[in-house]
């Protein structure tokens, strides 16, 4: 038959677990202090992981913004270039810190080097690949494998010394860690008679846990301080000297000056001279008028300019005029001084003394964008970016797909755009790669042709096409910019023969500017020297 077990008395169940304690060697108050203790303990563990988390996401976000503002920072710089708690521990402490000390400097230096070694690799590596036709063709690959050999083997030298001091790094803080453990070890077997097991393993448990964050702290600010060398050398980007402004602000003072009729002479100096032009009674604004240029005037009054202070003048004391509406060919011997001539009118060089005025405005007054969303350039060497048709024709969106479609029917590109499946949408390549060389003269022609400037210049554009592709540049040229002030630098003189006026370039003169008609009919001319040589007449 089934018995029921007896119920227990409230205080028998208190009299057990009396005797549980005592035979525990526990009481009541060490229950209590036990149990609040594991509760601060969990608390601090949730507090813990609460900070790890928010310090996460903290030092994520920051870094991506940092890295964000420091590359942006960079690029731009790059575009508009001219050309602890306390511990017990601390002698331990410092003996890491007297080896970090030791190290730091080897490394960074070190990683200084390696990143700087690092980059001729990429360097020649580009320049090996745009060029292997030609270094094929010239026979220069092996030449070419032993430079880059050479290059590679200098960057292996200083990454080597980098890894090797990695290593004396590693065995030293090794080392460190055991004699931390060992003094700890004996501390605990000299004091055995004083200090309870459980406490020596607890000493031992805890100089392992420091050794360990020791060590890691230690790689972590070596680690820090020698990455930072990349950051360091986007900083050294960051101050690379900027261009002009790249918009200029109003020069008109407001309607209410002068407000209080102060005047302040700070060294000012003048002098009188004879052949002076009347002072300007209104000051030009800065920021030129929205149909600026609206007729296409170039005058160059004494101008003179150098790639970098310090080095001889490209362009000595030039002078001359273009009347609007004039085509104009610019030649000269190699190192002339034709290509500077066209960066002086883009600013891409200062001037080192005169000017250049466009419609009465000299250029050195108003921003560079301004400046040059003005003119239009067709390069010799095309450029054009990786995406579509349209984009390497109307970058900034601006036309009509009716507008570019007449753009490519006057640059004779209609039919070869019609036969693309694609046809505006067409992917064009890294530079333009999967079209040919006359086809990418004709696109830059095209944008030219969309962006309707009055003043356009042509750097020897012709130079590196066949000579269909240049029949029909020329003809377009003559036929839909004959209301536009034409600058051409060229190569072949046949280009220009039916040309307004011609400038002969040598050493950074003018050492001729006439008609070439006239230049041609004078035997003593240098025109006339290079005709003959090139055998147009």
């Amino acid at each position: 038959m089934y018995r029921r077990s007896p119920k227990l008395h409230p205080s028998s169940v208190t009299d057990r677990e009396t005797s549980l304690l005592r035979l525990l060697g526990l009481s009541q108050h060490d229950i209590r202090w036990r149990n609040i203790r594991l509760g601060i303990y969990g608390v601090l563990g949730c507090g813990e992981a609460i900070f790890l988390f928010i310090s996460a996401i903290t030092m994520n976000l920051a870094t991506l913004r940092g890295a964000r503002i420091l590359h942006n920072d960079m690029l731009h710089h790059i575009f508009r270039a001219p050309m602890p708690t306390e511990t017990t521990s601390v002698k331990h402490g410092l003996v890491y810190m007297f080896v970090q000390r030791l190290y730091i400097p080897t490394s960074r230096q070190l990683r200084r080097i390696e990143s700087t070694t690092r980059s001729p690799i990429y360097i020649h590596f580009s320049e090996t690949l745009t060029g292997a036709t030609s270094i094929r063709a010239y026979g220069s690959v092996d030449k070419f494998i032993d430079e880059s050999n050479k290059r590679v083997d200098m960057n292996n030298m200083s990454t080597f010394a980098a890894t090797l001091t990695s290593c004396w790094l590693s065995i030293r803080l090794e080392f460190l860690g055991y004699c931390i453990i060992f003094v700890n070890a004996m501390y605990a077997v000299i004091a055995r008679k004083t200090l309870s097991p459980g406490v020596a393993g607890l000493t031992l448990s805890y100089a392992m846990t420091i050794t360990r964050t020791l060590n890691n702290l230690i790689r972590a600010t070596t680690q820090l301080e020698t990455n930072i060398v990349s950051v360091e050398r986007c900083l050294e980007y960051t101050q690379t000297p900027l261009e002009a402004l790249w918009h200029k602000p109003e020069a008109q003072p407001v309607a209410e000056w002068p407000q209080k009729g102060c005047i302040a002479f700070n060294g000012y100096s003048t002098r009188y001279r004879e052949g002076l032009d009347l002072a300007l009674w209104h000051k030009p604004e800065a920021q030129p008028v929205a149909e600026w240029p609206q007729k296409g005037c170039i005058a160059f009054n004494g101008y003179s300019t150098r790639y970098r202070e310090g080095l001889d003048l490209v362009l000595k004391e030039i002078s001359f005029d273009i009347t609007a509406g004039h085509r104009v060919g610019v030649v000269g011997r190699t190192g002339a001084g034709k290509s500077s001539l066209t960066l002086a009118l883009f600013r891409l060089i200062e001037s080192a003394g005169g000017s250049i005025a466009i419609d009465g405005v000299d250029i050195s007054t108003i921003g560079l964008y301004d400046l040059r969303s003005r003119i239009t350039i067709i390069p010799q060497d095309p450029v054009l970016f990786t995406g579509t048709l349209r984009l390497n024709l109307d970058p900034f969106e601006k036309h009509s797909d009716a507008d570019i479609w007449q753009a490519l029917e006057l640059a004779h590109l209609k039919e070869f755009v019609d036969s693309l499946d694609e046809g505006l949408s067409h992917p064009v390549s890294e530079g333009g790669d999967n079209l040919s060389v006359g086809q990418k003269q004709l696109i830059c022609l095209a944008r030219a042709l969309l962006r309707k400037s009055k003043i356009i210049v042509l750097d020897e554009a012709t130079a590196a096409v066949d000579i269909e592709t240049d029949e029909l540049i020329q003809r377009t040229i003559r036929t839909e910019f004959n209301d536009c002030t034409i600058v051409t630098i060229a190569h072949r003189l046949n280009t220009i023969l039916d040309y307004d006026r011609v400038v002969v370039m040598s050493k950074g003169q003018i050492a001729e500017y006439d008609s070439p008609q006239e230049l041609l009919n004078n035997p003593l001319s240098i025109f006339h020297s290079m005709a003959k040589d090139s055998g147009h007449i």
